[in-house]
C-alpha cells in the first residue's frame, strides 16, 4: 500500500492509504465533474503525467521558490487526434509574501504546461502530457481514469 505524504505534518509519518481509497477520489471526479465537462467536450482529459527529471528540472530552475501552484486550463493541442479545449495543467512556483504564497513569474521564474504534441514533432519519448490521451505514455495504470 502506498504511503500518504500528509500536508498538515512535517515530516509526515507516512501512513498507508489504501488503493481503493484512491481509486474512489478518481471514481467520484468521474461521476461529480466529468460528466459535466463532456456535456459539452466529447472527450477531455482525466489526468496528467510529468517524469521526474522534468520535475527536478522545474524545481532546479525554480530554487528560491516556497512551493508549487497547479492550475487547471485549457490551451491550444497540437494532437490532431485529440479534440481542442481539453483540461490542462500548469505548473507555477510561488514565493511567500506576508502569509500568502503567491505565484512567482518573474522572468527567472520557470513554468511547465503540460502539452500533448503531435506525432510528428517528437524528438525521442514526451517527459509530460495529459492523459487520455495519448494512451502511450499514460497507459499502465493501475488506478483506472
Amino acid at each position: 500500500m502506498p504511503k500518504l505524504i500528509d500536508l498538515t505534518m512535517s515530516p509526515s509519518p507516512g501512513d498507508e492509504i489504501e488503493i481503493d481509497q484512491l481509486q474512489h477520489y478518481v471514481d467520484r471526479y468521474k461521476t461529480e465533474r466529468y460528466k459535466h465537462i463532456v456535456a459539452h467536450v466529447s472527450d477531455d482529459s482525466r489526468g496528467a503525467w510529468i517524469s521526474r527529471d522534468k520535475i527536478v528540472e522545474f524545481l532546479s530552475n525554480n530554487p528560491d521558490a516556497t512551493g508549487v501552484r497547479f492550475y487547471f486550463g485549457v490551451i491550444e493541442d497540437f494532437n490532431p487526434g485529440f479534440e481542442q479545449g481539453a483540461h490542462n495543467l500548469l505548473f507555477v512556483p510561488t514565493e511567500k509574501s506576508g502569509q500568502n504564497n503567491i505565484d512567482k513569474l518573474s522572468e527567472q521564474d520557470w513554468v511547465v504546461v503540460l502539452v500533448n504534441p503531435s506525432s510528428s514533432s517528437l524528438v525521442g519519448d514526451p517527459e509530460g502530457a495529459i492523459c487520455p490521451p495519448p494512451k502511450n505514455p499514460c497507459g499502465g495504470n493501475q488506478l483506472t481514469y
